[in-house]
């Protein structure tokens, strides 16, 4: 079986955590035997981050799997508003060309399409599915959809062999406001690559990064925007003078306070090594999918604080998080203090957390879905050819 992976976020040199997520599913799944070839259009405005990679590379999974990115040049016009137009068609139409131009050189190779978040990739895949004959398949992980995508509601989609969703919310979504068939949807959360994620010493961990010994530490790993809420962090732990912040990633949001021992976007291994040199992982966000982060900080055996709702209440309860109003400072200072005054409440919080994290396993998940998208292609099409 070949999977082509269409994607607008990959990992590249300039951006190392730009889409290691779908970086890490992609590998994983070709760990579990399917060939794996990657499409990610690099717009050439993200010449602003640095050089552009190689147009082709080869990505060393293992000893018997590697995984193949093409990377084919287009120019986006980014999504803004212009009267009564918005942009982001134009780079649509950018994006699918340049993907389209690359499918059609390896279309007698491929088997199977998979568009990884349904704008811009699901969308394309949908239509270039049915030009080549070749079953297609969508990630709906998105936490926030343009109002523009869905001005054309699910006909973008009607051709989709299937839609795999990171949660029932986003499955109900597929449903409700894409009119897709729910029997063509199914619900694989997010899940954590547990031999990279998990507990490692504290103090060998403080020691690696010069962390202070003597402080509590409080994590935060996110893009430094609104939504994600790191200011909202260190607003919070502003009067508590005895607690320092560990701030992984970067973001338009500027943050500068004495307090931030740490600040910079890092490698996924330097992610888990970070969190178990904390103490409490934060993140008062406003939205999510099915947030890879808090994923990755119960791996690692920190206890989380997080916000309420529906978008988290898939993947913690009462048991392994402390639940906030992530708009409200003094909550997420309460639920801080509360934490780093009780070493036994963090010790019991600590196991709960690594316990619970089992059942994301990013193993299971790879096989999952490809198991069900077998299952799927052979109910709809009488099986693969």
């Amino acid at each position: 079986m070949h999977i082509a992976f269409v994607t607008s976020l990959y990992p590249s040199k300039s951006r190392p955590n730009y889409g290691t997520f779908v970086q890490q599913l992609v590998w994983e799944i070709a760990r579990q035997g399917a060939k794996c070839t990657v499409v990610a259009p690099n717009s050439l405005f993200e010449l602003r981050y640095g050089h552009l990679d190689p147009k082709i590379q080869k990505e060393r999974v293992d000893a018997d799997a590697e995984v193949q990115v093409f990377r084919p040049r287009f120019i986006s016009a980014s999504t803004k508003q212009v009267w009564r137009y918005n942009t982001n068609e134009l780079s649509y139409r950018g994006f699918s060309h340049a993907a389209r131009s690359q499918l059609l050189r390896m279309a007698k190779y491929v088997d199977i399409l998979y568009g990884h978040f349904l704008f811009p990739s699901g969308r394309f895949v949908a239509s270039i599915g049915k030009e080549l004959g070749k079953p297609s398949f969508a990630a709906h992980g998105d936490d926030c959809i343009e109002g523009s995508d869905l001005k054309r509601g699910g006909q973008d989609f009607d051709n989709l062999t299937g839609i795999v969703a990171v949660s029932e919310r986003n499955k109900k979504f597929c449903e409700m406001h894409l009119g897709f068939p729910s029997e063509r949807i199914a619900v694989f959360p997010n899940g954590v690559n547990q031999h990279v994620f998990y507990p490692r010493d504290r103090d060998e961990m403080r020691r690696k990064y010069s962390l202070p010994l003597d402080k509590m530490l409080v994590a935060f790993a996110g893009h430094f925007i609104e939504r994600k809420g790191p200011h909202r962090v260190l607003e919070a732990i502003k009067p508590l003078t005895d607690v320092g912040a560990v701030m992984m990633g970067t973001g338009p949001i500027r943050l500068e306070t004495p307090q931030i021992v740490f600040k910079r976007s890092v490698p996924n291994s330097q992610v888990a090594e970070l969190l178990s040199a904390c103490d409490i992982f934060v993140l008062p966000t406003l939205n999510e999918g099915c947030c890879n982060a808090v994923l990755e900080a119960l791996s690692c055996a920190v206890p989380v604080v997080t916000s309420r709702g529906d978008f988290n209440d898939e993947i913690v309860d009462d048991n392994v998080a402390v639940r906030i109003n992530p708009m409200n400072i003094e909550e997420i200072r309460s639920a801080i203090v509360a934490l780093a005054s009780n070493p036994k409440l963090r010790e019991e919080m600590s196991k709960r957390a690594l316990s619970h994290s089992k059942r994301f396993s990013l193993e299971a998940r790879a096989k999952g879905i490809l198991e069900w998208i077998q299952e799927t292609i052979g109910a709809t099409q009488g099986g693969m050819r």
